[in-house]
Order: structure tokens, then sequence, then C-alpha cells
């Protein structure tokens, strides 16, 4: 029953949505877009909002998803999707007791993003949790597809070109760190470290920024 109740109360809410229908402030914008797409196809530029705008900043997969199945629909998709994704990870890692509360609460947190009409986010954090859920076990490729997907290709796309070998990366370092943690010698782990460390610089370069958590710190913290 903890197994389902998250995705069950993220497809009540869901549905409580798609009943009420209620005009959230940016619905409009999902629904233009998925219109201009209905018209046009895929484009690279419109000028009929905020006096034009390059329409792949946006999103590539939600104007044609939201046109084949509506901006809503798509939205409480996604909604229950991204629920499913977070209780399955977090059962995997933390066990059925521990991980249902948080599930819980994702699952009620996770229908909040329909009412804001936060639509487009919805989506690809639905493609952002099944790529974490592919990465835990231990399917890389598929791992990376996801997280590309989950990210819109403009702004966001030069932390696209490290995901793949991020994703690779992240995986052999804290496959290593458990093998270690259980007992197991690995030859791989100082290796891993030293390449993970390297990933973490590229992307404080590429995102203008501090990483959050720097793996030094990480690795002061467990120990």
């Amino acid at each position: 029953m903890w197994r389902l109740a998250p995705t069950l109360l993220s497809v009540v809410g869901a549905v409580v949505y798609l009943v009420l229908g209620p005009r959230s402030p940016d619905l409009a914008a999902h629904v233009f877009r998925s219109e201009l797409f209905g018209r046009e196809g895929f484009t690279i530029w419109t000028g009929q909002w905020y006096s034009g705008h390059h329409t792949p900043a946006y999103s590539v997969l939600s104007p044609p998803l939201g046109w084949l199945l509506g901006p809503q629909l798509l939205g409480a998709a996604s909604s229950v999707a991204a629920t499913a994704c977070f209780e399955a990870i977090t059962r995997r890692h933390y066990g059925t007791r521990s991980a249902a509360w948080g599930a819980v609460w994702f699952g009620v947190a996770s229908v909040t993003l329909l009412f804001t009409a936060r639509l487009t986010f919805s989506l690809g954090v639905a493609f952002g949790l099944a790529a974490l859920l592919a990465l835990q076990r231990r399917r890389p490729r598929s791992a990376v597809a996801l997280a590309v997907l989950s990210v819109r290709p403009a702004g966001e796309w030069t932390k696209v070109r490290a995901s793949r070998r991020g994703v690779l990366l992240l995986s052999t370092r804290f496959g290593a760190e458990r093998l270690v943690a259980r007992g197991r010698p690995c030859d791989e782990l100082p290796e891993a470290r030293a390449d993970a460390e390297e990933l973490e610089q590229r992307l404080e370069r590429l995102s203008g920024g501090a990483w959050p958590l720097r793996h030094s710190a990480a690795s002061a913290r467990r120990s």
C-alpha cells in the first residue's frame, strides 16, 4: 500500500486539476506555444509573444506534446510520472518504510506545479527523475538520454554537453565508494574520485558559479 500511496495521491490531485481546469497565470503561455506548434511545426522564432523570442529556449518537447495531448493533460501526466519515479528511487535507496512519508509528500507537492501552471517544469522534472532512476538501475545510456531531454536546449545546453561523461563518472565514483564502504576492495576508487573532481571543476566553469557541493566537501562529510 505504501508503494502505491504517493502515486495515487498524485493521480487524485491531477484528476482534480483536470476537472476544475483552473486558469492559472502561465497557462496562456503553454496554450499559445502548443497552438503555435500545431500551426507552424518546429520553429526557431516567433514575434507574437513579448515582441518576439526564440522558441527553442522555452522547450523543444513541451509544445509538440502539449499540442498532441493538451498542455493540462501533459502536465498532469508529468506530475504522476515524476511521483512514480521519485517513489521508486527513494524506496530502492532507503527502503519502503523509511521512504514512505517523503514520497507521499512529494506526491502532494508535485500537484502544486499544475495549479501554478509550471507545466513545462513538471515535464522536465519527470524526465530528470526518470534519468536518476535509470542511473540508479545502472543504465547510464538511458540516463544520459533522459537527462538531455529534461533540460532546455538553449541556455542550459552548455551543461548538457558534459551530461554523458558526468553521469558515467558519477555512477563510477559512487559505485566504487559503496564497494569500499562495504569492505570490498576497488582499484577504481582513486581514479573515479579524480575524474569526478575534474568534472565538477568543468561544471563550475560552465555554470559561471560555484558548484553547490564539491567532492572534497562531500568526502569530508562522509568521513
